[in-house]
């Protein structure tokens, strides 16, 4: 017959789950039976094997030495098979099995060719993930390390950014007011000039004005002289 003692798996602490090419799976059973029915032969003897995630069987190990099909102990060996002898008839085989992700959750039986065969239940391995090993952590913290190289220079671009654009702001403003005076005194002084040369004209003008009416004052002027001149002559001649 077959019979279950133990299935342990190696879980670490807070977890639920396997890690792949880290943990293991120890299975153990009990066989005993009379040899003119079922062989301890190794290759005709106790097998375990397992399944994988695309349901395909395979052979994990055989419980008792292929070669000499002696009863060998491996204890802690990892994928192998161990035996232990109880009395003539009875042993304790244990199979190790290293977590795999093909295995997750796949199963793991013992089987025991004769007539007939003998079967023990299908056994669920636990949930197997990937190992996160070293090479992930330096992966992750070489993409951590420049995800905040990214930001610390985006950071520093940002604040170079706003203080060189703030200060060329603030250049191209004072600019702007200075070309605006400039602007401004340039047409304060151009209506200074236009003022002044029209002051300049009007000038011009009234002098102008001015002498005209010197020059017609003075015609009059020696037009009366000339009159006065003239009428006693004419009242001379009269006589």
């Amino acid at each position: 017959k077959i019979e279950l003692l133990s299935f342990q798996s190696s879980f670490k602490e807070n977890e639920d789950f396997l890690v792949a090419g880290e943990d293991t799976t120890v299975i153990q059973f009990e066989v005993s039976g009379n040899n003119s029915v079922h062989s301890f032969d190794g290759k005709n003897g106790p097998q375990f094997y397992f399944t994988t995630t695309d349901m395909v069987s395979h052979e994990g190990c055989l419980g008792f030495d292929p070669d000499t099909g002696s009863c060998t102990k491996r204890t802690g060996v990892n994928d192998a098979c161990s035996c232990e002898m109880k009395t003539s008839n009875k042993y304790w085989l244990s199979y190790s099995k290293t977590a795999t992700l093909d295995t997750s959750r796949a199963t793991v039986y013992l089987l025991w060719p004769g007539t007939p065969d003998l079967r023990s239940d299908n056994y669920t391995f636990p949930e197997i993930k990937a190992s996160f090993g070293v090479t992930e952590y330096i992966k992750l913290f070489i993409g951590v390390g420049i995800v905040f190289l990214l930001a610390t220079v985006a950071g520093v671009g940002v604040m170079c950014y706003n203080r060189t654009g703030g200060a060329e702001a603030r250049n191209i403003n004072a600019q702007g007011q200075v070309l605006a005076v400039v602007k401004t005194q340039m047409e304060t002084e151009h209506q200074k000039e236009t003022v002044e040369k029209q002051q300049q004209a009007d000038d011009e003008i009234q002098n102008l004005h001015t002498s005209q009416n010197t020059v017609s004052s003075q015609t009059d002027a020696t037009f009366v002289s000339s009159q006065a001149f003239a009428k006693p002559i004419n009242r001379m001649s009269s006589d």
